[in-house]
Formats: C-alpha cells, sequence, structure tokens
C-alpha cells in the first residue's frame, strides 16, 4: 500500500508543479517544449494555496519514504525475515533457500 501512495504522491506532486507555474503566468518546459498556461493566472491567494499544497506533499513523501525504508531496515535488523533479501533479482532472492 505504501508504494501506491508513494506512485500517486509524486505524479500529484509533479501535477502541482505544473499547476503552480501556470497559475503564476509562467511558462513550463517540458523535455524542451515550451507549454504556455493553459489558463488565465490564478489570484496571489490561489498561487499561494497551490504552493501550500505543493510543499505539503513534498513533505508527505519524505515522510513516507523515510517510514518506508525504515521498515525495511526494521524488518532485516530486528525481524530478521527476508523482507529485503525478496526485493533483489531473482537469481539472488532464492539463493540462500538452496
Amino acid at each position: 500500500m505504501a508504494h501506491y501512495m508513494l506512485y500517486a504522491l509524486l505524479a500529484a506532486e509533479a501535477c502541482l508543479g505544473f499547476l503552480l507555474r501556470w497559475s503564476g503566468n509562467e511558462a513550463m518546459s517540458f523535455f524542451g517544449i515550451l507549454i504556455q498556461p493553459p489558463f488565465p493566472p490564478f489570484s496571489k491567494d490561489g498561487h499561494r494555496l497551490v504552493g501550500e499544497i505543493h510543499e505539503w506533499v513534498g513533505w508527505t513523501i519524505v515522510i513516507l519514504a523515510a517510514g518506508h525504508a525504515a521498515a525495511a531496515l526494521y524488518h532485516h535488523y530486528v525481524l530478521r525475515d527476508d523482507v529485503l533479501r525478496r526485493m533483489l533479482p531473482d537469481g539472488r532472492a532464492h539463493a540462500s533457500d538452496t
């Protein structure tokens, strides 16, 4: 579930980044292609709100990713299960089973 949440937040963060630039009436460059704002500029309060949401989503990604990494380390060092080994490519994941 954490992976899906991270992917959704990353997609939302990218969309919010575009919206933040466009809400300030700034063009956006995407792989060298200049994309003009598709709508009129937002009010200052609206632009500020988009910026705050963008920041909150960014921090949520950082916290969720750190918690996810901490949970993986907890499984490996405290519970001593094979969660991290199962993440390795197939050839090495089952080497300890034989």
